[in-house]
């Protein structure tokens, strides 16, 4: 099976965002729909939903009104790859997108979350050191990942919880 260059989407960012949550590079299923976490299979959209207490958008416009209302932009770490199938192991030959650039652009995102661990990697291999936003590793949204949902809400609802001033770091 031949790899084939896969290029993410733009940034999503309704109604000026103040968090960021970074992916690694959409599936297959969610370029084919063109929507961020467009698989049924992907858990993100169950998890946003329980941790802000509602019911889940189902259309790509609901989804995207309800991160808005949120104040959540998304995002992925891969402006394009080259890789078979959807798991973030078989991602080859990346290269990032600009996150420095989309913070200065949005300077109302003050936390970012990493979905997953590829992501992580490569968000401190290359944009660490690069502000004072703040970040946090959540499991990833994907059933691959095989932490189970209720402890996947508990992880990202903590770290969607704005900190107190008593949290911050160097305060």
């Amino acid at each position: 099976m031949n790899k084939k260059r896969l290029k993410s989407f733009s940034p999503l960012n309704e109604n000026g965002a103040r968090t960021l949550i970074l992916g690694s590079m959409p599936g297959k299923m969610s370029l084919a729909r063109r929507e961020y976490y467009g698989n049924p299979q992907n858990d993100f959209w169950r998890i946003l939903s329980a941790v802000f207490g509602g019911p889940m958008p189902e259309d790509y416009a609901a989804k995207k009104a309800f991160l808005g209302k949120h104040k959540i932009a998304l995002w992925d770490v891969f402006k394009s790859c080259e890789r078979v199938g959807s798991l973030d192991a078989a991602i080859k030959d990346s290269v990032v997108n600009d996150i420095g650039r989309f913070l200065k652009r949005n300077p109302r995102v003050t936390k970012i979350l990493l979905n997953g661990k590829k992501t992580e990697e490569q968000f401190l291999r290359n944009f660490r050191n690069r502000g004072a936003t703040d970040y946090a590793y959540v499991p990833s949204s994907s059933r691959a990942h095989t932490t189970k949902l209720a402890e996947k809400v508990s992880l990202w609802k903590k770290a969607l919880t704005p900190l107190t001033n008593n949290d911050k770091k160097g305060e």
